[in-house]
């Protein structure tokens, strides 16, 4: 068997904050009038931010969640616990064209922890109570070693495993995202983020994100979302999410902790005589009628019946290889995720609001029984994908 990189998982720390808190931590008040007129060093102490105690949570305080972040040395972590397998993150967004490579960073710097805990006055009291949900040891590992970390600059934290219904303890948000607290009942949770594209990263920091539970209203991130969601154009997409990505890292709402490859395994009697594989869980172009195999019998795969056919392709089209190979796409995308040429349709054209998509089929398309392929049955596949139970997926397929 041979192993092909197929894609990353961003690891991340995920900290439940008291809703309507945090826009203002760590931001200075407008200094006071005052008779006589303060000392310098008078001034600074009144105009300071508030200690992280008066805000609800420590972790509404935005110093608090810098200090966390500089505590973790995730480049001794990625050497030793992970052997090399996995690279250090600073965003959601992966390495590569989409990541603002500007944002803040917050390089192991245990001093400057303490002293921004310090500046928060950061209870000596309080412990962490940080949650995670993958049953391994080195998920164990991961957060011990993690809590050590913390423990080094006076922060203490436990951690337990979530068991039971898990999107209820952890993606719920609060009837009021202004005004109530986090309905989620951990500190931090510790969670991994597969996204098919940059959206699924960020929407769920929008204020009305139905699995926002965690991230307070941000001022200006849904104009942002907003803005980005309604563009077909990807050079302002990424601007704008370089934006998000920015805002993101400031303020920390999420702590990327590290990206780690994902692979898939195909037989040694197959040879796709492709260098890379690009991201499967995208519909480009693999060539596969380039693909060879030594077996007599020349097949290369075999479905596992009724419900993988039906239920993959409308539900996670991207979970199997097989629902790209058997099914043709509208359009094709190069490794990069970026629209190239038509498969199934000739030619497409985004409309200048960026509300609709006209597609042209190439004529002469047929089912696999001889009948026409037409746009009423393109339009009758997206209706049923929509029906669907819980479709999390809705690529241009078929």
């Amino acid at each position: 068997m041979r192993k092909l990189l197929l894609r990353s998982v961003t690891m991340i720390l995920i900290s439940a904050m008291l809703l309507g808190m945090l826009a203002g931590c760590g931001s200075n008040p407008a200094p006071k009038e005052t008779t006589p007129p303060q000392t310098a060093a008078e001034a600074s102490a009144e105009n300071a931010a508030p200690p992280c105690t008066e805000l609800g949570t420590p972790l509404a305080d935005v110093r608090v969640r810098r200090a966390l972040a500089y505590a973790i040395d995730m480049d001794a972590i990625v050497d030793t616990l992970f052997n090399g397998m996995a690279q250090k993150a600073i965003s959601f967004t992966s390495p590569g064209d989409w990541l603002n490579t500007d944002i803040a960073t917050y390089e192991y710097n245990p001093e400057k922890a303490k002293a921004l805990l310090q500046e928060a006055g950061w209870p000596s009291d309080y412990v962490l109570d940080v949650v995670y949900y993958y049953d391994d040891q080195q998920t164990v590992d991961l957060m011990t070693i993690i809590t050590q970390y913390w423990a080094q600059v006076g922060v203490k934290a436990t951690f337990r495993k979530l068991e039971g219904d898990l999107p209820s303890q952890l993606w719920v948000p609060p009837a009021n995202p202004e005004t109530d607290d986090s309905a989620v009942s951990w500190d931090i949770a510790y969670a991994a983020v597969a996204a098919l594209s940059e959206s699924e990263f960020y929407n769920r920091m929008a204020s009305n994100a139905s699995n926002n539970s965690s991230i307070p209203p941000q001022e200006g991130m849904d104009e942002l979302l907003a803005a980005v969601n309604s563009t077909m154009d990807t050079e302002e997409q990424k601007e704008l999410y370089g934006q998000i990505q920015a805002m993101v890292a400031e303020n920390v709402l999420a702590l990327p902790l590290y990206h780690q490859v994902c692979f898939v395994y195909t037989s040694d009697h197959i040879d796709t005589g492709m260098d890379t594989y690009g991201n499967d869980q995208f519909s480009h172009e693999k060539n596969i009628l380039d693909w060879t195999t030594d077996r007599e019998d020349g097949v290369m795969y075999t479905n596992g019946g009724p419900e993988e056919f039906f239920w993959y392709p409308l539900v996670n089209p991207g979970y199997m290889i097989s629902t790209e190979l058997i099914f043709d796409k509208l359009i094709n995308a190069d490794p990069s995720l970026s629209p190239t040429d038509g498969m199934l349709a000739e030619s497409y054209t985004v409309s200048e609001d960026s509300k609709s998509i006209e597609f042209i089929l190439r004529d002469g398309l047929t089912w696999h029984d001889g009948e026409p392929l037409t746009g009423d049955d393109v339009k009758f596949t997206l209706e049923l994908m929509l029906k669907a139970p819980a479709p999390t997926r809705l690529p241009a397929v078929f």
